[in-house]
C-alpha cells in the first residue's frame, strides 16, 4: 500500500531524476525525486501526528539548538529504478520550511535548520520483493560501514549538515521492484521569523 501512495504521488507532482535543490556531481544521484509539501493547514496535524510516535527517542539538542516543536515540512520523496543508486555523501544543512499559509510558496523558518535526516522505507523484500537498495552507513573514520535493509514502515535517524554528518550511500537496488523511500529533516532551533523561499 505504502509503495501505491509513493507512485501515485510521483506520477501526480511529476518526478524527475533532478531533485530541486540539491546539487549532486553527475553520476552521484541516480534516482527520481518529487518534492511536496503539506499545505499551511494540514502540515500540523499530518506531520505532527508522525513527530509525536517518535519525538521521545531523538536527541532534545543538538549544537545548543533545542529540538524544534515542529518537523521541517518537506517531503522528498524517491524512487530507486533497477540500477538506480545514490553514491557516497553526507547530506547538506537545510532551512527549516514549510508551505506559506496562501499555499503558494515555501516559508523558510529563520532561526531553524535539519539537524537530522530522517528516512521513511516504503517498502521492502519480505512483502513487495524489493532486492537490493540497502542505506550504508560509514564510521566516523570511513574505516566500517553497516547496511540497513529497508523494512517497510521504519525510520532510518542520521546526523546531517554538520562536521559529524554520516557519510552514506542507497545502494543499488538489483531487482526489479523499485525502492520507495521519503526523506524529511528533523529541525533544530528556535524560529525568530519568517523568510520566503519560493
Amino acid at each position: 500500500y505504502l509503495a501505491a501512495c509513493a507512485e501515485a504521488i510521483l506520477e501526480h507532482n511529476g518526478h524527475s531524476r533532478l531533485a530541486p535543490g540539491i546539487q549532486t556531481p553527475p553520476g552521484m544521484r541516480i534516482n527520481q525525486a518529487a518534492h511536496w509539501y503539506p499545505s499551511h493547514q494540514e502540515a500540523p496535524t499530518f506531520l505532527g501526528s508522525v513527530f509525536d510516535r517518535f519525538r521521545h527517542l531523538v536527541p532534545k539538542s543538538l549544537d545548543d539548538m533545542p529540538l524544534h516543536d515542529r518537523l521541517s515540512e518537506k517531503v522528498a520523496q524517491f524512487k530507486y529504478d533497477k540500477g538506480d543508486e545514490f553514491k557516497r555523501h553526507v547530506d547538506g544543512l537545510f532551512p527549516g520550511q514549510g508551505a506559506n499559509q496562501e499555499g503558494n510558496g515555501v516559508d523558510e523558518w529563520i532561526g531553524v535548520v535539519s539537524g537530522m535526516s530522517m528516512l521513511f522505507f516504503l517498502n521492502d523484500y519480505e512483502t513487495d520483493g524489493l532486492v537490493g537498495g540497502q542505506t550504508r552507513l560509514w564510521s566516523a573514520d570511513g574505516s566500517n560501514h553497516v547496511d540497513v535493509v529497508p523494512r517497510k514502515g521504519r525510520l532510518l535517524f542520521f546526523r546531517r549538515g554538520s562536521p559529524d554528518a554520516v557519510l552514506h550511500a542507497g545502494l543499488p537496488v538489483t531487482g526489479d521492484v523499485p525502492k520507495y523511500m521519503a526523506l524529511i529533516n528533523l529541525a533544530y532551533g528556535e524560529r525568530t521569523g519568517t523568510g520566503s523561499l519560493m
